[in-house]
């Protein structure tokens, strides 16, 4: 069985999504001490997977500017769909997974 078949019956094996909601109150102290320190992100890597709605590069376009203007050097993998109305391929998928360390996938109407 290759990885694409393990990706592939995991995927097909799962009920469960995972939901991360960006809300909640930060401590500025807190924000302030990992700020004054140096991190080196020239080597993290964020995928974006433009989905091919309308929208979505224009969306994943300001996300990319703001995420750079926030953490300074940090490499972006840009992939687009073919077509809104199917799935990403395990060619994508597995691209993406190899290369990044997280991935946004950017949807719009």
């Amino acid at each position: 069985m290759g990885r694409a078949d393990k990706l592939e019956g995991n995927l097909a094996m799962t009920n469960t999504i995972q939901v991360f909601v960006p809300v909640g109150v930060v401590s500025t102290a807190r924000v302030r001490d990992s700020a004054a320190r140096h991190v080196d992100r020239s080597d993290f890597v964020i995928g974006m997977l433009d989905n091919h709605k309308h929208g979505s590069t224009q969306i994943l376009d300001r996300l990319q500017q703001r995420l750079e203007e926030h953490f300074g050097v940090v490499n972006f993998v840009r992939l687009k769909k073919p077509d809104a109305g199917k799935g990403a391929s395990i060619q994508v998928i597995e691209d993406l997974a190899r290369k990044c360390g997280v991935v946004i996938n950017g949807v719009a109407d």
